[in-house]
């Protein structure tokens, strides 16, 4: 009995150790999407400054910049992802639409895909 409890012990440090510093894609993308839209509020004109800002903080969740593409691709149209961007954007900016929709609202007109960034 004794064995069995230091060996569940040992498996469960060494699982605990193995997954440390393991990011998860979904809420990375999250607290990403927020702060990059905190920073740039409403505003979909960006200057070269602000995209370096807002690449700075992909890379600050763990996201390398040619990441950006295929990580939105793979949650924009989470129902649940963009509730949350929503509701945690919400002390930053005045949003009331879902990510994605918001997306194809900016891009309407324009002649553009929604799915090519």
């Amino acid at each position: 009995m004794k064995k069995s409890l230091i060996l569940c012990t040992i498996a469960a440090f060494a699982f605990a150790v193995c997954t440390i510093g393991e990011r998860d894609d979904k809420q990375a993308y999250i607290d990403a999407t927020v702060d990059v839209y905190c920073l740039t509020g409403n505003s979909s004109d960006f200057s070269a400054e602000i995209e370096q800002k807002a690449n700075d903080i992909w890379v600050k969740h763990g996201f390398s910049v040619e990441e950006i593409p295929t990580v939105t691709q793979q949650f924009m149209n989470d129902d649940e992802v963009n509730k949350t961007i929503v509701e945690k954007s919400k002390k930053c900016i005045d949003i009331d639409v879902p990510v994605s929709e918001e997306i194809v609202i900016e891009n309407q007109g324009e002649g553009s895909d929604v799915n090519n960034f």
